[in-house]
């Protein structure tokens, strides 16, 4: 036993030793992840936002309980719209700290841009119980009010704020867009002009009056305040896409360029892919169409996934460029070849509409590409539209471009269809002059936050791409316009049955289209679309999921063509849902309306003088037996021919978004006040 004691006295020692140099790295790694924590602030504190992240992750490296990175990981997350990623930082923030306000608030705030308004009232109330006077649980109440739809709603927490504290920068900040969306322009000034005065160093003060003076139209003001802003904080984002549209509005794209442009500009972004969309932009608007282009590749070579300056892009090679030239001719050809691969992808995944519509885009920049119209009429065949096939190979016929073999393929279904419907009458289907319903598509210029905010007109036109895929839509003309009196000024003297004001909101990961469907006869508004998409195709999901449900809710509408004894034929196909056995009703001319109630026509069952049962059917024709129900026969070529169903309280409305499809009423309002620092 003697002997032993000095070994257990050994042991006790290296347990000692082992205890203290776990305790000495355990402090060691705590000091140097508040090092890490401090030099992430002075690197926040002064703008590197980049440099600030790596730093906070650093000192979570050094030790992973150490709250306080956690919090303003999810800070910066969260005014970089990577809200998910913001909530799990909140959430472990919360779980090292469960009762701090502070996190509690961030997190409902966080739960707010998400969508998930419930949850976010639930930890906001929860936080007032503690603390009813919490000046931040205040604000972020009133995003929530504004998420929700609630403007009036939102005022009140900020008043609520300002009653605690009148001189409250960010509750002062929020009011002036609620007030000016309200039509409060004199709230709204005031609210601005006693901000600029308590704070008139304030990056947040001088951008929002920026802001609210474009709103009211006084270029001025706006640029003066834009211009503070800018030599406040010369690197960022939001002020200098401001700044560009401010002068683009003035038409001053000259002045644009030499902002980016000189030695040492106001216009300065971290993100180069910008600086070169802003420049493309205005040399396009100036008619430097080349030098346009060689900036727009500028960007998709640093951002290869960029859609809207690829429809730019490829909107100035199709219409505002001389093709013979050698330089022109390879960027065409590179951009088919785009399209045509990613048209051969969504074919070997079994897509065919997506593969369709990127097939589509490729005609749309070169009409004579004979590889794109052979694919585009392959992808006809494999959806079991034969006809449609042969016409696209016989556009091919007609330019000398085919080769041996697609000869053959003509023949060959030629004489297929020869006893189709279109042969049986001697008729051309798709020379046939149809009814589509008109619907010119207008962006709001001064609704929406958008990075690439100098596009609406080239994404109107883009609108109209997509809906002239659908049989029964027509788009007479795409635009950006400043007011709702414009587009309806532009409707009427098109003599258009419907139109459309989009309202789009983009950010670096989502895009959010908002549509507001008028009647072209009344201006009354039918219809409310929103759709909220994220991914690399957001933006071109985003407009054919919207023409998609135009298209769906507007019922085919077609005419007799021709009429002898009990036979007759139609203008409505396959492609417009037509089927053998089906049984339409034939209205008088005089006797169908489009309605100006809603998306679709007005008639009355009783009035139909007749009925056509399909017997046959071709893509754009069908044929059948057609039975009066008058004593005299009253039915004449020319007469409307619908489904039964489809008349006035039966037509359809745009169907509302699914539940992807997240989206804020006012979420440009919403993003301005949610990004006040």
């Amino acid at each position: 036993m003697l002997r032993s004691r000095p070994e257990k006295n050994t042991a006790r020692y290296f347990l000692l030793l082992i205890i203290l140099s776990v305790a000495s790295v355990s402090v060691s790694a705590q000091s140097k992840a508040i090092t890490l924590f401090q030099d992430a602030e002075s690197a926040r504190n002064s703008g590197n936002l980049e440099l600030a992240t790596e730093l906070y992750k650093a000192s979570l490296q050094e030790n992973d309980r150490y709250r306080e990175p956690y919090i303003r990981l999810a800070e910066l997350s969260f005014y970089q719209n990577a809200s998910e990623e913001a909530l799990a930082y909140a959430d472990i923030a919360a779980m090292l700290g469960q009762k701090d306000p502070v996190i509690q608030v961030l997190r409902g705030r966080i739960l707010t841009e998400l969508g998930r308004f419930t949850e976010a009232e639930e930890v906001l109330r929860k936080v007032l119980e503690e603390e009813p006077y919490n000046l931040n649980a205040f604000r972020a109440m009133g995003e929530l009010e504004i998420a929700r739809g609630s403007l009036r709603g939102a005022i009140v927490w900020y008043e609520r704020a300002l009653e605690i504290d009148p001189e409250n920068r960010i509750a002062l900040l929020s009011m002036v867009p609620l007030h000016d969306s309200l039509d409060r322009r004199d709230n709204a000034e005031n609210l601005i002009i006693r901000a600029v005065e308590l704070y008139p160093e304030s990056f947040d003060v001088h951008l929002m009056a920026a802001r609210h003076y474009l709103e009211r139209g006084d270029m001025g003001r706006s640029e003066y305040h834009c211009d503070v802003a800018l030599r406040i904080e010369p690197d960022n984002r939001d002020a200098t896409l401001l700044y560009a549209a401010i002068l683009s509005r003035q038409g001053r794209f000259q002045a644009l360029l030499e902002r980016i442009g000189s030695s040492s500009p106001l216009i300065r972004l971290p993100d180069d892919y910008l600086s070169f969309y802003l420049e493309g932009s205005a040399k396009a608007s100036l008619g430097r169409y080349q030098e346009a282009l060689d900036a727009f590749s500028a960007v998709l070579r640093i951002r290869p996934e960029d859609q809207i300056t690829r429809i730019v892009y490829e909107q100035i090679l199709s219409d505002k460029t001389d093709r013979s030239e050698p330089r022109n001719a390879s960027r065409i050809a590179e951009a088919v070849d785009y399209h045509l691969d990613r048209a051969a992808s969504y074919r070997s995944g079994n897509r065919i509409n997506r593969a369709l519509e990127q097939v589509r885009r490729a005609l749309r920049i070169d009409a004579e590409s004979v590889a794109a119209r052979k694919l585009y009429a392959e992808l006809w065949r494999l959806k079991g539209y034969p006809a449609k096939h042969l016409s696209i190979l016989e556009v091919l016929e007609r330019d000398n471009s085919l080769d041996t073999d697609t000869r053959d393929t003509i023949e060959i279904y030629r004489h297929e269809l020869s006893d189709s419907v279109s042969g049986k009458w001697g008729i051309n289907q798709f020379s046939q002059e149809r009814f589509c319903y008109s619907i010119p598509v207008y962006i709001s210029s001064d609704r929406g936050s958008m990075l690439h905010s100098l596009s609406r007109e080239e994404l109107a036109a883009y609108s109209a791409h997509v809906m002239h895929g659908y049989e029964h839509l027509s788009v007479p003309e795409g635009k950006e316009v400043a007011s709702f009196a414009e587009s309806y000024g532009r409707a009427r003297a098109l003599s258009a049955h419907y139109f459309a004001i989009l309202t789009l909101h983009e950010d670096e990961r989502s895009f959010t289209l908002s549509s507001e469907l008028y009647s072209g006869n009344t201006g009354a508004i039918i219809a409310k679309e929103q759709i909220y998409r994220t991914g690399n195709e957001r933006v071109t999901d985003a407009f054919e999921i919207w023409a998609g449900r135009i298209a769906e809710a507007l019922p085919p509408l077609g005419r007799v063509i021709r009429y002898s004894f009990s036979e007759g034929l139609i203008d409505l196909g396959t492609l417009d849902g037509i089927e053998e056995g089906n049984s339409l009703l034939i209205i008088p001319k005089d006797s169908l309306l489009i309605s100006r109630g809603s998306l679709g026509i007005r008639f009355n069952p009783e009035d139909a003088v007749g009925t056509i049962d399909i017997t046959g059917t071709d893509e754009l024709l069908s044929e059948g037996d057609i039975a009066s129900t008058r004593f005299y026969d009253l039915i004449n070529p020319g007469d409307w021919v619908v489904k039964p169903g489809n008349g006035e309280g039966e037509s359809s409305t745009v169907a509302p978004g699914s539940s992807s499809d997240r989206g804020m009423p006012f979420s440009d309002i919403y993003k301005s006040v949610s990004n006040i620092r």
